[in-house]
């Protein structure tokens, strides 16, 4: 998959180029919890955020869409007419699509002519560590060659497996064109694809998804037992809770508890020879190790 670089942006007007994996400083983050028709099901605490770009903040909102609002423009043609910047932004749970490609593709629907379109790598973090990244698609659509030629749409999708593609749409309607000026000085054409660019920049993924690989080694000339837990993605799992287990006839008995650090590994000490193994549990799903001997 290509990946887009790093974004660059005018510093004074908020203007990208093209998209990136970091978000430029936000004002506001708006979270839309993940979810999708059965069969499929994601852990309760995993979330999708949207940062807002440089000078916009949050208004009003429902659970799966909202608006941001922006600075002032004025008119360079009729005196006293103005406005306020908006962004309007909604997020959808697409179960049909083959790729994200397809998805990103089929969600706009103004009609609007295509600008761009690529790859971008979406972020996942748990607290403030990121753990790895979702690929994704991205397009940007654009009312040129129209009166309103400033107005933009823009999509990004990826997927969360189980045939789920979160899509995640994003309308910049004002200013309509370059009739106006953003702050003063500031076309309106270059502010709305600007912007677009980092509102598309700012969606990341919170939350750890279960355990779907643990892996554990006994340490040589200790009793030291340490391993790794990722998810189905491959990221690390962040905070899973680790029952540390020893073989007791038939069954296995729980010795000591720990949880997965930053990097999704842990380390415990068997205070005895034994065979020995871990699970670790994220929510309602549990995924137990091989088992290691300790001598």
């Amino acid at each position: 998959m290509r990946r887009l670089g790093v974004l660059a942006v005018l510093i004074a007007a908020g203007v990208a180029a093209t998209p990136a994996a970091s978000p430029a400083t936000t004002n506001s983050i708006d979270r839309v919890v993940i979810r999708a028709p059965a069969p499929a099901s994601f852990p309760p605490g995993v979330t999708l955020a949207l940062a807002s770009p440089t000078w916009f903040v949050s208004g009003p909102r429902g659970p799966d869409a909202g608006r941001w609002l922006g600075p002032r423009y004025d008119s360079i043609t009729v005196p006293g007419l103005s406005g306020s910047s908006v962004i309007d932004w909604s997020i959808a749970f697409d179960t049909r699509s083959a790729s994200p490609e397809a998805a990103a593709l089929g969600a706009p629907n103004l009609g609007f002519s295509e600008d761009q379109r690529g790859h971008i790598a979406v972020p996942h973090l748990v607290g403030r560590a990121q753990v790895g990244t979702f690929p994704g698609f991205y397009v940007l659509r654009v009312a040129t060659n129209t009166p309103e030629n400033a107005r933009a749409e823009a999509a990004l999708a990826f997927s969360l497996g189980q045939g789920v593609h979160v899509v995640a749409r994003f309308m910049l309607l004002q200013p309509p064109s370059d009739d106006f000026r953003v702050f003063g000085g500031i076309l309106p054409t270059a502010w709305n694809r600007g912007q677009a660019f980092i509102a598309l920049a700012g969606v990341r993924v919170e939350g750890s998804f279960p355990p779907a690989l643990v892996s554990i080694r006994a340490e040589r000339g200790t009793r030291v037992v340490r391993g790794s837990v990722i998810d189905a993605f491959r990221h690390r799992v962040v905070g899973a809770r680790i029952a540390f287990e020893r073989r007791s006839g038939s069954s296995w008995r729980r010795i000591r508890s720990a949880r997965t650090d930053l990097n999704g590994r842990f380390a415990v000490q068997a205070s005895a020879a034994g065979r020995y193994r871990v699970t670790a549990t994220v929510g309602a799903t549990s995924r137990a190790s091989k088992s290691v001997v300790v001598r």
